[in-house]
């Protein structure tokens, strides 16, 4: 499936924003299941910025996000009768988020757009949901492209939209 967000649009004004957040697990992260202490820290940034090319009539906007997870996950197996097994592995998480888009104010009341995103997320877990020794490398990649136009003839408003959407997935065994 897809879903499709409006983003912001350009202004004659430039624009923009950042962001930075940290987390791992001194700050009320509990214990994993088992009473696992394992390593967590998040990292999030991202940023945006806007603009004209040409005021009141062409415009920008780009924005970009990274997530980054680093993570000991606990395989818990107490209660199985191979509790000594019991441990952790390295299951890194990334996913990174890219929007460009650019809009025109045309002859004729016609507005444009051209749009484009790309979006990304590896990780590494185990098979089934996690508490297991079975880790896989599972990696999306998504991109897309679109653009439309907007206008008005005599009392009825005319929006045409094309558009480009491609889901690639790989799934693969960790083990090396």
């Amino acid at each position: 499936g897809s879903v499709n967000i409006v983003s912001r649009s350009g202004s004659n004004r430039i624009h923009g924003d950042g962001f930075y957040n940290f987390r791992d697990k001194r700050a009320g992260g509990a214990n994993f299941p088992g009473g696992e202490d394992n390593y967590l820290q998040r990292n999030n940034v991202g940023g945006a910025v806007g603009g004209a090319f040409v005021p009141d009539k062409a415009f920008y906007f780009f924005s970009a996000e990274n997530f980054t997870q680093h993570l000991q996950a606990p395989v818990n197996l107490s209660g199985t009768g191979l509790d000594d097994l019991g441990g952790s592995y390295s299951a890194p998480y990334n996913e990174m988020e890219l929007l460009g888009r650019f809009d025109f104010n045309l002859p004729f009341g016609v507005k444009g757009f051209i749009r484009g995103s790309y979006h990304n997320n590896k990780d590494i877990g185990g098979f089934g949901g996690g508490n297991n020794y079975s880790p896989y490398l599972n990696e999306n990649n998504t991109p897309n492209v679109g653009g439309g136009l907007d206008f008005v003839t005599g009392n009825f408003s005319h929006s045409v939209r094309v558009g480009y959407f491609k889901f690639v997935n790989h799934i693969r065994s960790e083990e090396h």
